[in-house]
């Protein structure tokens, strides 16, 4: 992909639908999509078999079911792909312990079918609470693996970000966040032959989209001559640049690390 394609959002686009479009899985929820299709197609060659198996006059009862099913499926797949992560989190675990009181419950007000009691039946539809709890459950232990692999204290992350050419790197820029409140953008560049055809502009905007620095009070950053650049992009100078101190130790890549 290169800068001059054209999309249905632009990347600097940070309404909920435009950050929706640059942060989900396009392929995953295009396959997801696909087999739902695949899903319904098959459905209608079967309906008619079960349907006169069952005594049913339609004999595309299954088919039309199916469909509603699928319509239902492929509105709750795009509202919860539009959802942030901390918000799937906190569904998938309220979803996981309602779906298991309702298990917990079933022998007393479930639907028997074929010498089990694992369907709830409502309005004529029945619902098996077991297979809201399985999606619920994948999520959730997703979330503890992941959090397993953060280490102890404050959490802080590295962020690589690079622009290559096929395999050549021509452009890269890192990101150091505490992944709460602030982030530091810095070793941004764009190799020189390769400057002037706005890959500097689409490596800060891929950068602004990135689900991780989403939410955060403050995104600094420190340049000598890109000012016009990372002002398109919303940043600005300080309020009081007064208060801006650092220490600088411009001999240290001179010196022997410590131990060697």
């Amino acid at each position: 992909m290169t800068p001059s394609q054209a999309h249905a959002f632009a990347r600097s686009d940070r309404s909920a639908l435009g950050m929706w479009w640059w942060t989900v899985d396009r392929w995953m929820l295009g396959v997801t999509a696909l087999l739902i299709a695949i899903g319904v197609a098959l459905s209608f060659a079967s309906s008619p078999a079960a349907a006169m198996r069952m005594n049913i006059g339609d004999p595309f009862h299954f088919a039309v079911r199916q469909c509603v099913f699928g319509v239902g499926a492929a509105v709750i797949l795009l509202s919860v792909s539009m959802l942030e992560v901390r918000a799937v989190r906190r569904a998938a675990f309220f979803i996981w312990l309602a779906a298991i009181a309702v298990m917990i419950a079933l022998p007393l007000f479930g639907h028997n079918a074929k010498g089990a009691t694992r369907w709830l039946e409502i309005g004529g539809f029945t619902l098996q609470p077991s297979e809201f709890m399985k999606p619920a459950l994948v999520i959730l232990v997703a979330w503890m693996f992941a959090e397993g692999q953060k280490g102890e204290g404050v959490p802080g992350v590295s962020i690589a970000f690079g622009l290559y050419d096929n395999d050549r790197l021509v452009g890269f820029a890192r990101v150091v966040s505490d992944l709460a409140t602030y982030a530091y953008l810095a070793d941004v560049f764009v190799v020189e032959a390769r400057r002037g055809h706005g890959l500097g502009d689409w490596l800060v905007e891929s950068i602004l989209l990135h689900p991780q620095l989403q939410g955060l009070r403050r995104f600094a950053l420190v340049t000598r001559d890109a000012g016009p650049l990372y002002a398109r992009h919303g940043f600005v100078t300080p309020a009081e640049p007064s208060g801006y101190m650092e220490m600088v130790d411009r001999d240290v890549y001179r010196r022997p690390a410590p131990g060697r």
